[in-house]
């Protein structure tokens, strides 16, 4: 049972992974690289399209020419780089205003954030929390009908049973029979968080596309990121308000669904005030 209790707090770690946004992706469009998308690229594209061009395939400049993510430069791609330099949608359709001003997007870049909201995985809707805030990290999430948190502040880390509102604060000697369990520690947790960057996240305004989406029944509108190996990452945004944050592998299957019901850039009190500190062992007996 104890071990059913730490591979879900895992999980943590396993969305922070799954969650990880390109720094460095190829803009769709722009195979010269010159911050535009022009029929100059146009003209590059199609040129590679019947090979009077050569580019190799996962380099900036092939993600770029193939604007539709086929994993071939056609004269397709060219026909679509050519609509964008001209103001139209690859479709052929009006574009999309992009949202001015600052967005709930901009709190998670911020990385000091607090966010309350679902993890959909394989159709399955994990509810989760997550809290970053300087030397603090809080993750909740409810799996497999178990609903705790991990919290770290400082070198201290908490486990909480969040359906219970109680909470255990390990000692030394139980952080290290953790650790050897297999659980995270305080530092390995702030690393994670360090190296993923959100703060590193790239705005809205560098999306490679721009376009109308739908989620849960609420129209907004869809900002992609193009990965360098051909996967992508979508940010729903309807007005200021982040709905839900998307990646898609090269091939388009779904590998993450973030669903955002709210963000703040402010955390609770941690553990919440109405929460009972208990002992391991009625923490553990609570959890199996």
């Amino acid at each position: 049972m104890k071990n059913r209790f730490i591979k879900a707090v895992c999980l943590f770690l396993v969305l922070v992974v799954l969650t990880a946004i390109p720094a460095f992706a190829a803009k769709a469009g722009d195979v010269d690289a010159d911050g535009k998308v022009t029929a100059s690229d146009a003209r590059l594209a199609l040129r590679a399209a019947v090979g009077l061009e050569k580019y190799t395939k996962g380099t900036a400049k092939f993600t770029a020419a193939d604007y539709d993510g086929s994993g071939a430069i056609t004269a397709n791609d060219a026909r679509c780089i050519l609509r964008i330099a001209v103001s139209l949608n690859a479709d052929g359709s009006s574009p999309v205003t992009p949202v001015t001003g600052s967005t709930q997007y901009d709190i998670l870049r911020s990385g000091k954030f607090y966010l309350v909201g679902s993890s959909v995985s394989g159709g399955v809707a994990s509810p989760m929390t997550m809290g970053i805030d300087g030397n603090t990290v809080y993750m909740a999430i409810t799996d497999g009908g178990i609903s705790m948190g991990y919290l770290v502040k400082g070198s201290d880390i908490y486990l909480l049973n969040t359906a219970a509102k109680i909470y255990w604060k390990p000692n030394l000697l139980e952080k290290g029979v953790l650790k050897a369990a297999g659980m995270p520690d305080a530092a390995e947790v702030k690393k994670e968080v360090s190296e993923f960057g959100f703060t590193s996240l790239k705005p809205l305004s560098a999306a490679n596309t721009v376009a109308r989406g739908t989620v849960n029944g609420v129209a907004c509108t869809a900002y992609i990121f193009n990965m360098s190996d051909g996967s992508k990452y979508r940010v729903y945004i309807n007005g200021q308000r982040l709905l839900a944050l998307e990646s898609l592998s090269a091939a388009g299957v779904q590998e993450m669904y973030l669903r955002v019901d709210s963000i703040s850039a402010t955390l609770p009190t941690l553990p919440p005030s109405n929460y009972t500190k208990v002992t391991a062992a009625r923490f553990m007996a609570s959890v199996s």
